[in-house]
């Protein structure tokens, strides 16, 4: 029973990996091409602009995160195991809040424009807008960063899940609470092995690392 559990849960992950390898490589080709044939430039022209300016609003949003890093340095320094995780667990946290809420934003005003011919080539172009700016900021990181990582999967598993529930059974206000929650506890149940594996050293550097920049 086990092993059969094992190779359906190997079988889905397979088929997920397929799914997420074809949507980064070709969601925002094909995805920009059909809308420019039925002449939804408007769309193509919004979600390059947003998706270019991301970076720079992220860089002024996440600027809160220096706050948590003087805290994590100084009870490093004290030795303070506790603090530190909790601090850093309250800066992993309120990174990838942002990005959830980026990708949110942009599905909800993608989908909110979608209709007819343009719902699924829109879908993918949000896909693509959303996960764009997050996969060239995780460029400037260090290619073991774990907690990047992280954060860019999170933001592909609720994108999918997110236009999954709209194919199916409609978007509302309570799916989009249920949702944020779901991936608030994945969040947590990611970040507390991230602070154990990559240790306080790893969160020294990235503290020291801001602030030289």
């Amino acid at each position: 029973m086990n092993k059969m559990l094992a190779l359906a849960g190997g079988a889905v992950w397979g088929v997920l990996l397929v799914v997420i390898t074809f949507l980064n490589y070709f969601s925002g080709i094909i995805s920009g091409i059909w809308l420019a044939i039925i002449g939804n430039w408007g769309n193509i022209i919004f979600g390059i602009l947003i998706s270019v300016m991301m970076p720079f609003v992220y860089s002024i949003v996440a600027l809160p995160t220096m706050l948590f890093m003087l805290p994590i340095k100084y009870f490093i320094e004290k030795n303070n195991r506790i603090a530190t995780s909790v601090f850093a667990l309250a800066n992993l946290l309120y990174s990838n809040a942002i990005i959830i809420v980026w990708v949110m934003a942009v599905f909800v005003y993608f989908t909110d424009k979608a209709s007819g011919s343009s719902s699924i080539p829109l879908l993918l172009w949000g896909y693509s807008v959303a996960l764009a700016p997050l996969a060239y900021m995780a460029k400037e990181e260090p290619a073991n960063s774990t907690g990047t990582a992280m954060g860019i999967f999170l933001a592909i598993i609720s994108y999918l899940s997110l236009m999954i529930m709209w194919l199916t059974t409609g978007i509302n206000f309570a799916v989009l609470i249920i949702l944020a929650v779901i991936v608030a506890t994945l969040n947590l149940l990611i970040a507390i092995p991230i602070m154990r594996r990559e240790g306080r050293e790893a969160i020294l550097n990235k503290s020291s690392k801001v602030y030289e920049d």
